[in-house]
């Protein structure tokens, strides 16, 4: 089963919502706008990867309540 909604820059995402597929996918690139406040699809998508746009580059999943750095 996958998910799908509008990501960052309008872009149309569909992600797996099984850890092992998820696994395989490209970070979704954020802003730190977008990090700091997240939507409700990127919150409810603890299975997706994203990435900010700029140095150091930090990656980010959501625990299903906030956008957290992975690792």
């Amino acid at each position: 089963m996958t998910t799908s909604y509008v990501g960052p820059n309008g872009q149309w995402v569909t992600v797996a919502d099984t850890p092992a597929a998820a696994a395989g996918t490209t970070p979704i690139t954020i802003t730190a706008a977008e990090q700091a406040a997240p939507t409700a699809a990127m919150l409810a998508n603890i299975w997706c990867t994203y990435q900010l746009d700029v140095a150091p580059y930090t990656r980010y999943r959501s625990d299903g309540t906030n956008i957290v750095a992975e690792g």
